[in-house]
């Protein structure tokens, strides 16, 4: 069979899987967040706006405009999807024909079968697949890319150069480091090349030295020089080592290389230039670079995640596949025999069954277990297929005939770099597509490896025998990763959501969520006319797509950062100026945005002191112009599960709760938390009962606890915090671990609700009070307690209202960022007097934790109470002074409108700081109008070299004129607002 037509063939078989798989997933599942968003943005720019000047978006234009068309052609959500699947297909046909190039046939099926199969699918939820995430675009771009790269150096004809320089920036017009790092690749990938002819010019050694330079350095400069160690040796280091490898004098010096450079540059750079000067023209320099490029924006530090450290599962498989590389090695070498690899690998094989069945928790059971640990895998297997790579160039960086796989590792090198700076894994499998396929390159090696070794044994059939086994344990894998996501899907579904556009339903026994979102939108489109305005928050757009309503600011992802006060406090004038006729916030499960409640103080107080709650469905919260006698109305959708469990609330606690501990330690997710909830209401109205003393006498066994402790953090119930301050001080590490993941999020919970948009909501009755508040004195008092058990421990100081805990309180305000900043809530809450200045000084930390709730609680010292004087005082003072404090002090004053500060923000508006300046100048436009201050406006709308400054004085003038609505009434009507 030719290379043609074998090519076709596992292509179109590849495809056609894909499909298979990919299309009865069209109509399922819906993620508010990331899906919200992204679809409201695309219809944004079907209905003619453009991308940074009327919304902000980290995506380039190409994407939103080519899904603006497809949507205008699919008009609804399973039809877009179907036009996604076909991408997703041709993205999987396009690896299976790279995979061609360097692996046998089979192989070249299967490999890229396992990038999609590990796509996540959330059963119940939503599937990653189905969301038009720009990755998927950018995705097969590379790989169009890569595929013309490796035609070029097969036939060097310059088209494939075209086709290749076309392709990245096709990337960039969707995904703008794709493009920056798919060009890099491209460039790299000339650097291979040997000059197949005696013909060599010295002039080309410059422009080869030039632009390997300019590779090397440029993802090191990208990343920031020196991102940190953990991530330098995952993105940077193996990158490197592999461009070290290329300088020879046939490649450096061969004849073409100026040329071929020119045409992959050009290509790349004419389809690009007309799009990215039209908003160079549009945002100017400052909001060019920060918004099209993200240079400056920040964004890389507020959603960094490290690289994760390698489970130690991971390791045991990562180290089991080096194992078999070895093993095949050593085969070929003669320096093992048969006998002795296959004495290793049963020994191998039942030491692990029996420490899997020794020390394996799957408190999941085994098919999530299994799943979960080989995703945490995928980071060290991928680092080390890099590191293998690297090794395989440089003993062969000279050899001829090598390209092809030389190019497919420099392109998955280069695109691995996009996991920064968010590595988890639905962004390593975006980032690692190519990665796969070389992997697939050195398992074809190791399977000769092994064939070499085995062919003395048995005439060589038992050497035919590797290939199948290999695939019978891929495809054992495939299996695996996809059951859970097929049994999903064949279930008997819900009741689809009541809109056109999205018909979509989950699992009728999971499909409450679903609902609530139904209900939630459907109140919305009953308050809020299709083109109306409305506004969602932190990241609730979906219900704008659903219904039509406008979101009349730029922003809709309100990620703590991004938007910045500056861009919050332009939001606010703008709900002033519209009035929506409702809004939509969340009011639990923030996930990602535990932390925006907190943040965006300006508009919180804007909306609590205007909007009151009309419906609650769920996580979603329905908000009206407050003055109406209607009472807030509760349609939450409760799963078949949690009304079974409900009878247990009425039962005497001795009988509910080993019931409700057995159900809470079960396989269903769903019913394990319904039962914790239950379980925790039915402790707290007996005041004596403890968690903990349950959970003894349960005499749970390890899997089961960490099961438990799983379902507090899904639930992120507060009232549980007794009994994971006891899991957390036990011996096991792994309890201890988990105790302190779901401290995390409980933390994190309790602040988000208690500044939610719709009033504050924090836990009035605990389960075993008295214990808790013991508990709370104890980690408090041990300098060793953990971080996040110290943080905790703060914050139930003040929610327990504990005066006795303050001496503790005061010395951990010197400790690590998220205890200093619960201990200054809880002290401001239990002993404000004397506290106001140290609370202020500490505004120029720039911890995220601290960036968060510090100022909305020195905001709510200056609001009422015996500290108000006082920390308006410190506030004036901050104001004046030249430090860190400033800006931040700034936006507090601006927040309560109090003509007192107009001095100190007349001053401010003359700081060398623009940031300090825009805080000012809008400041300035929430007090009461006076001569000084107009005219301190009017000299920073003519003079200000700042085009912002300029913009947001012009809009503080026309306040101080009456022209424009303030955002916040009088200081008097706002002292209980925040």
């Amino acid at each position: 069979m030719s290379h043609g037509r074998a090519g076709a063939i596992v292509a179109l078989a590849a495809a056609s899987i894909a499909l298979a798989y990919l299309l009865p997933f069209r109509d399922y599942g819906l993620n508010f967040e990331d899906e919200g968003l992204i679809l409201y943005s695309i219809a944004r720019v079907a209905d003619g706006h453009i991308p940074y000047v009327d919304f902000d978006t980290g995506y380039t234009p190409g994407y939103f405009y080519l899904n603006a068309l497809l949507w205008r052609v699919a008009g609804a959500l399973p039809t877009l999807r179907a036009f996604l699947a076909l991408l997703h297909a041709a993205s999987v046909a396009g690896l299976a024909l790279l995979a061609l190039r360097v692996a046998s046939p089979v192989l070249a099926l299967i490999v890229p079968l396992l990038y999609l199969a590990f796509i996540p699918v959330f059963p119940g939820g939503w599937c990653m697949f189905n969301i038009p995430y720009p990755a998927w675009y950018a995705t097969g771009a590379w790989i169009v890319m890569t595929l013309a790269l490796i035609r070029f150096v097969e036939v060097r004809r310059r088209g494939w150069l075209l086709a290749a320089g076309l392709a990245a920036a096709a990337a960039l017009a969707t995904k703008p480091n794709a493009g920056v790092f798919a060009i890099a690749a491209a460039v790299a990938v000339l650097l291979v090349i040997d000059e197949p002819t005696p013909a060599r010019r010295r002039a080309s050694a410059w422009v080869w030295w030039s632009l390997w330079a300019g590779v090397l350095v440029g993802p090191w400069v990208t990343l920031g020089l020196w991102p940190g160690a953990r991530d330098a040796v995952a993105y940077l280091v193996p990158l490197t080592a592999a461009l070290l490898a290329l300088p020879t004098r046939v490649r450096s010096h061969r004849a073409d290389l100026f040329g071929d450079a020119a045409v992959v540059l050009v290509s790349f750079v004419a389809p690009s230039l007309p799009w990215l000067v039209f908003f160079w023209s549009r945002l100017g320099t400052e909001g060019f670079l920060r918004d099209v490029l993200l240079i400056g924006s920040g964004a890389a530090q507020l959603y960094y995640v490290p690289y994760p450290a390698f489970e130690p599962w991971a390791l045991v498989l990562t180290c089991a596949v080096a194992g078999i590389g070895v093993a095949g090695l050593g085969l070929r070498a003669r320096w093992l025999r048969p006998w002795q690899v296959a004495l290793v690998v049963a020994l191998a094989g039942a030491t692990g069954v029996a420490a899997v069945a020794r020390i394996g928790v799957m408190p999941e059971r085994m098919t999530w277990s299994l799943i979960w640990q080989l995703e945490s895998a995928g980071f060290p297997l991928a680092l080390a297929t890099h590191a293998v790579g690297v090794v395989w160039l440089w003993r062969l960086r000279t050899t001829v005939g090598c390209e092809v796989p030389i190019t497919l590792l420099l392109c998955a090198l280069f695109m691995h770099l996009q996991l920064y700076p968010r590595a988890d894994f639905a962004h390593l499998i975006t980032a690692a597509s190519l990665t796969i396929v070389f992997a697939g390159f050195l398992l074809e090696r190791v399977l000769g490896w092994w064939r070499a070794g085995l062919a003395e044994v048995g005439g060589g059939r038992v050497a035919r025998v590797a290939l199948p086994v290999v695939v019978s344990v891929l495809v054992a894998v495939l299996a695996l990763r996809v059951s859970p996501s097929l049994a999903g899907r064949l279930s008997q579904p819900g009741a689809p959501l009541p809109f056109a556009v999205a018909p979509v339903s989950v699992e009728r026994e999971q499909s409450a969520y679903l609902d609530d979102l139904g209900t939630a939108a459907t109140r919305l489109a009953s308050l809020v006319a299709p083109g109306e305005p409305s506004l969602t928050f932190p990241a609730a757009d979906i219900a704008l797509f659903l219904t039509g309503a406008v979101n009349p600011s730029p922003v809709s992802y309100f990620f703590p950062g991004r938007p910045d006060h500056r861009e919050e406090a332009e939001i606010v004038d703008v709900l002033a100026r519209t009035m929506p006729a409702a809004l939509i916030s969340l009011n639990s499960d923030f996930f990602v945005f535990d932390d925006s409640s907190s943040y965006y103080f300006l508009l919180r107080r804007y909306v609590r002191a205007r909007y009151a709650l009309r419906e609650r469905a769920g996580r979603f919260d329905v908000l009206v112009p407050a003055g109406g006698n209607e009472p807030p109305i509760d349609s939450t959708h409760v799963a078949e599960a949690v009304a079974r469990i409900a009878a247990w609330s009425t039962q005497p606690i001795a009988r509910a709760a080993p019931a409700l501990l057995e159900l809470g330690t079960g396989d269903d997710a769903l019913v394990r938390r319904a039962a914790m909830t239950a379980l925790i209401d039915r402790l707290a109205s007996v005041p004596d009962e403890a968690l903990e003393t349950h959970v003894a006498g349960a005499r749970l066994d390890r899997r089961r606890e960490v099961l438990l402790l799983r379902t507090i953090r899904d639930t992120r119930d507060a009232r549980a915090a007794s009994y994971l301050f006891q899991a957390a001080s036990r011996s096991d590490p792994r309890i201890v671990r988990e105790a302190l993941g779901a401290m995390f999020v409980v933390r994190a919970q309790l602040i988000a609700r208690r500044n939610l948009w719709s009033g504050g909501d924090e836990p009035v009755a605990f389960p075993a009070r008295g214990g808790l508040v013991t508990a709370v004195r104890t980690v408090l008092a041990d300098a060793a307690a953990a971080p996040r058990a110290s943080a905790l421990a703060a914050h139930l100081a003040g929610v327990l209202g504990d005066a006795d805990s303050v001496p503790l309180l005061r010395r951990r305000l010197a400790g690590d960022a998220a205890t200093t900043a619960s201990a200054a809530d809880a002290l401001a809450r239990l002993a404000p007097a004397g506290l106001a200045c140290d609370l202020v000084a500490m505004l120029a930390r720039r911890e995220q934790e601290m960036v968060v709730l510090m100022p909305t609680t020195v905001l709510g010292l200056a609001d009422r109470g015996p500290a108000r004087d006082e920390t308006r005082a410190c506030l004036e003072r901050a104001i004046r002074s030249l430090g860190p404090p400033r800006e931040p002090a700034i936006w507090i004053a601006a927040a309560m409108s109090d003509e007192a500060f107009a001095p100190a923000l007349r001053d401010a508006l003359l700081d060398d700081a623009p940031r300090v300046r825009r805080a000012a100048a809008w400041a300035l436009g929430e007090t009461i109008s006076d001569a000084a201050t107009s005219a301190a406006l009017a000299r920073a709308v003519a003079v200000d070299p700042d085009s912002v400054v300029r913009r947001l004085a012009g809009t503080a003038e026309a306040k101080q004129r009456g022209r424009a609505p303030r955002a916040f009434a009088a200081p008097a009507d706002q002292r209980n607002a925040g």
